[in-house]
């Protein structure tokens, strides 16, 4: 029996995590409220028209929204989420309130948080922590630093 070649590319295994920065996301959101403000739109309007690219990175880009409660539906219908367009139509001093929101419905993203709540940590063990919930280890380094970016984006902790 010959062992199976693993195909290169595609998703590694572990805990998932948006692969976009909470700021980023929260732009994205700002196209996808514009073009489905009439209502649902395929991928093939979605991709290009809101994320730039209708290849894998603009379906890297459409999970992040959805794993921050911004993009809702299946390829067929895409749809923007009372939280995206909460987002877009907030006054400056609001925003942060709906980016924490956002930055609470990724569950890894969350339990981080909860996990070092008022403390000051290393970025070090946050990254002991990420593997301890099964972030793959090729992807710790790239959640860590999307997570602690999303949380200053959010306003929920600060890079010193």
């Amino acid at each position: 029996m010959s062992a199976k070649k693993m195909p290169k590319g595609g998703r590694k295994g572990g805990t998932t995590f948006p692969r976009v920065r909470l700021k980023d996301a929260a732009s994205y959101a700002e196209k996808l409220v514009s073009k489905t403000h009439t209502g649902s739109q395929p991928d093939t309007v979605i991709l290009p028209g809101v994320f730039g690219t209708s290849g894998p990175n603009g379906k890297v880009r459409a999970s992040a929204l959805k794993q921050f409660g911004l993009l809702q539906g299946t390829p067929k219908a895409y749809d923007s989420t009372d939280l995206a367009q909460s987002i877009v139509a907030a006054p400056m001093d609001e925003v942060r309130t709906h980016f924490a929101t956002a930055f609470f419905k990724v569950k890894v993203f969350k339990t981080l948080f909860d996990t070092f709540r008022d403390d000051t940590v290393s970025t070090a063990r946050v990254r002991q922590q990420a593997l301890k919930l099964k972030v793959h280890p090729d992807s710790v380094d790239e959640c860590v630093e999307l997570f602690i970016g999303s949380a200053s984006d959010s306003g929920l902790a600060s890079q010193s």
